[in-house]
């Protein structure tokens, strides 16, 4: 087995909750932002000081669509490594 490859999918799968984390604050925000409330994180900033010529219904959509595309790597990464042997305890 390559350590190098644990290594690097390590790191990758380390990188990608956080990205989803940003995507559910984001999330978050405008669902909170479409109901009237203030926003709970400091992303709320650029939604309540900018124009987004978008629907947020339209935002929400692309940002679960870009949740789920995360979610997909996640899981082609985690195969992937099982593929090739590699425990997920490994990749820890």
């Amino acid at each position: 087995m390559n350590t190098r490859y644990v290594r690097t999918v390590g790191k990758q799968l380390d990188k990608l909750p956080g990205q989803i984390a940003d995507i559910d604050k984001q999330l978050n925000d405008l669902k909170n932002f479409s109901e009237g409330q203030p926003s709970t994180s400091a992303s709320g900033f650029k939604l309540n000081k900018s124009y987004e010529r978008e629907p947020i219904e339209v935002q929400m959509r692309a940002l679960q669509d870009n949740k789920k595309d995360l979610e997909a790597k996640i899981d082609a990464r985690l195969d992937e490594a099982r593929k090739k042997g590699v425990e997920f305890s490994q990749l820890r």
